[in-house]
């Protein structure tokens, strides 16, 4: 599709998860750049705000009701009334993101060939299920829109006040100076992308007498995890688990040298602030979902070895080969 030569209203219908929404952000840049002067509306659920609320590319951001069925005819009709030129769903499945697209009235209405959607679409693209990552995918979108650069990095910028609560939060931890902070994130939504807690408990006690400082990091819900974690080390560890909102763990990750952690939100926050990062990768392929970066080490055994049971598996990633990583990343 041609550039259009006259000032445009974009809708971006957003994701709801943290990594998800963050592989949007290149395309985000990619759009403003192609397109300086159009008004780009993005829509999020309040839950994720902070991945874009210091984005410097965006000209309005909506939040986006998810709580009561109810508020969807309204949130239709909102968007009906904006006018939008065209209307960009980041998601391949949510049918209700098709519903507003095709209710907008946008004569271009943007998304995947997806079953679930494709039917509301003037336009779509491929979903590229192992020869690229989702950012590109995005990227493949916004292109429909204008003549884009691809070089784009995902990024969450900071607000001041994440910085000084992050900074408070880590001198609570009292730790010892000069020694680099490694961020370990063991927690994750899913069981099967979780490391085994010794392993972690044996990363930590290896990171501390080489003369880093591990911390751990995780959400409200990884209190018995880390727990158990620190139960097994030889050695005190700290723990930010459970302090940080949103914005100030992104603040926080940014004192760190670097981060580890499996495919998670926090994972993909790391990488969006530029904080080096070594992936553990299970189950999930890195090339559609891993580190959107060359600044990352990347851990994962896809091959079967001798017994099937454990392709793919957590358990294929060995203490040594992270410990390394972290090294490689930090030196």
């Amino acid at each position: 599709m041609a550039p259009i030569s006259f000032v445009m209203r974009i809708l971006l219908l957003n994701q709801n998860h943290i990594g998800d929404a963050l592989f949007t952000t290149p395309a985000i840049a990619a759009l403003r750049a192609a397109l300086p002067d159009a008004t780009i509306v993005n829509a999020a659920v309040s839950g994720i705000e902070p991945v874009f609320a210091a984005n410097p590319h965006l000209s309005e951001r909506w939040d986006r009701p998810t709580a009561r069925v109810s508020d969807y005819p309204l949130y239709a009709l909102r968007i009906r009334r904006a006018r939008f030129y065209a209307v960009v769903s980041f998601s391949a499945s949510s049918t209700l993101f098709g519903v507003y697209a095709r209710f907008s009235g946008a004569p271009v209405k943007i998304g995947f060939n997806h079953p679930a959607t494709q039917r509301f679409m003037t336009h779509s693209v491929d979903l590229h299920d192992v020869e690229q990552h989702h950012a590109v995918d995005h990227l493949d979108q916004v292109a429909l829109l204008a003549d884009i650069r691809r070089d784009f990095p995902m990024e969450m910028p900071l607000m001041p006040a994440w910085r000084e609560e992050a900074d408070r939060a880590l001198a609570g931890l009292a730790l010892p100076g000069g020694r680099p902070i490694i961020a370990l994130n063991p927690g994750a939504t899913v069981d099967r992308k979780k490391w085994a807690p010794e392993r972690w408990a044996d990363l930590a006690g290896r990171l501390t007498l080489s003369g880093c400082q591990p911390v751990l990091f995780g959400g409200p819900g990884d209190a018995d995890l880390t727990a158990l974690i620190q139960s097994a080390t030889s050695c005190p560890l700290p723990s930010l688990q459970g302090q940080l909102s949103l914005g100030c763990l992104a603040a926080a990750i940014t004192r760190c040298a670097a981060f580890v952690s499996g495919d998670t939100g926090p994972m993909h926050v790391a990488v969006a602030v530029g904080t080096p990062v070594v992936a553990l990768h299970g189950p999930t392929d890195p090339a559609r979902t891993g580190p959107y970066t060359e600044n990352a080490v990347v851990i994962h055994h896809p091959e079967a070895g001798p017994d099937p049971d454990i392709y793919g598996r957590m358990e294929t990633v060995t203490v040594d080969e992270v410990f390394a990583g972290v090294h490689s990343v930090i030196s």
